[in-house]
């Protein structure tokens, strides 16, 4: 499987050509998402970061055959086949680490949409 970025999604890309593009928040990004989605795409929603209401031209859903799925959170299984996966050396992408005391900062940032991975907060800091 590789890891392509587009957008400001991830896509993930299986050897046999299957894709599933995976959208870290909903909102405003909603329909950024489906225009930078193939035909036959699945989008995956898993956070509301950039807000809780989505706007998605749906003619473009139904031409292009998109699907758009919510997940919030897996299985025991799914979550021990991600540790598996960090185990082997997968590392989550960090965007920015900043200390405790700049929260406004890392809510600031997330609300601008200027964000590739996780926003760390070092309570040490």
């Amino acid at each position: 499987m590789t890891l392509v970025r587009k957008h400001e999604d991830l896509i993930f890309r299986a050897a046999d050509g299957e894709r599933a593009e995976v959208g870290r928040s909903a909102g405003r990004r909603s329909e950024a998402q489906a225009r930078c989605s193939a035909p036959g795409a699945r989008i995956v929603v898993s956070g509301t970061t950039s807000g809780h209401l989505a706007t998605v031209d749906l003619r473009r859903v139904f031409a292009l055959q998109i699907e758009i799925l919510g997940s919030s959170m897996g299985t025991p299984d799914e979550l021990r086949a991600l540790l598996d996966l960090l185990a082997s050396g997968v590392k989550p992408v960090v965007d920015t680490v900043l200390g405790f005391s700049q929260v406004r900062e890392a809510f600031e940032k997330l609300d601008s949409g200027d964000v590739f991975g996780k926003i760390v907060l070092d309570h040490t800091r």
